[in-house]
């Protein structure tokens, strides 16, 4: 039996693979700087006394960094606490120019070069961080990091747009077109911040409407400032949600086609993937 773990914001996922069986929890992280903890209380059913289950996780803080350009890098043996798991980290990713890393994404990529190893172009991955990583012969070359998702709710949640983003309406002619202004004229979007708002407030502007527009142009400025990164390029999306579905709708509106693959299938296929490979190594080390 073995464990993989995945830490994507402030969600934390695992699977257990117990002979071929797959069985799968998740919980809200309570507190961010207790997560070891609240990982082994969220494994705690499959453990025993006496044997070390092997977890492998990937997003958990644990000073393990691989610098770009480079392959999914191997596994990383962590010290625990706890005498029933034997900790396993994948390497998080980080970058030099410009500075940047990422934290739990690395999962899907190894899991989507495993099902592609020979692809060539440029990965998005929708969330709270979304990230755009150029793949090439099988390495991470360089990324790209916005906090797209993050503006949105912080936007939405804690600002004087608030209001305006209360409802939960959707009207997609407003977010093609926001998406297709801020391509166009990105700095003008402080003062459409405002328009919003003004729009809302004087029932000129329905809710639907109004956060349409503003995801619209959320993601058109991020599009705009990786146009040099993706054009010419295969462009795929690695996501879950309506986040994903925007984000392939404003691609698909710039005449890009981008496939959508389901992040957490890709993630369980990496983390399985770089435990076999440090299982086969631990092999053939004993072989030998």
């Amino acid at each position: 039996m073995w464990i993989a773990a995945l830490r994507r914001g402030v969600r934390l996922n695992i699977w257990v693979d117990d002979a071929g069986t797959i069985s799968a929890a998740s919980a809200t992280l309570e507190d961010e700087s207790r997560v070891p903890e609240q990982l082994v209380a969220l494994i705690e059913p499959w453990l025993s006394e006496g044997a070390a289950v092997p977890v492998v996780y990937a997003g958990i803080e644990s000073g393990a960094f691989a610098q770009v350009p480079c392959a999914v890098p191997p596994l990383q043996k962590i010290s625990s606490a706890d005498a029933r798991i034997a900790l396993h980290a994948l390497p998080c990713l980080s970058q030099d120019r410009p500075v940047d890393m990422m934290q739990g994404e690395e999962a899907a990529i190894a899991g989507f070069l495993t099902e592609t190893p020979d692809w060539d172009g440029v990965l998005c991955l929708p969330g709270a961080s979304t990230r755009w990583a150029h793949i090439s012969a099988g390495e991470v070359v360089s990324f790209r990091s916005f906090l797209t998702g993050e503006m949105f709710d912080l936007l939405s949640c804690r600002s004087s747009l608030r209001a305006v983003a209360a409802g939960l309406g959707w009207d997609p002619a407003a977010f093609e077109t926001a998406v297709s202004d801020a391509l166009s004229r990105p700095e003008r979007f402080a003062s459409e911040l405002a328009q919003f708002n003004a729009s809302f407030v004087l029932e000129r502007t329905g809710s639907a409407v109004a956060r349409a527009r503003l995801m619209g142009w959320l993601i058109g400025i991020e599009l705009a400032a990786t146009r040099p990164y993706r054009l010419g390029q295969n462009v795929a999306l690695i996501g879950s949600g309506e986040l994903m579905k925007h984000y392939a709708t404003a691609l698909r509106a710039q005449g890009a086609t981008a496939p959508a693959h389901a992040e957490e299938d890709l993630a369980v296929l990496g983390l399985q993937t770089a435990y076999r490979k440090w299982r086969y190594a631990g092999e053939a080390r004993f072989i030998r």
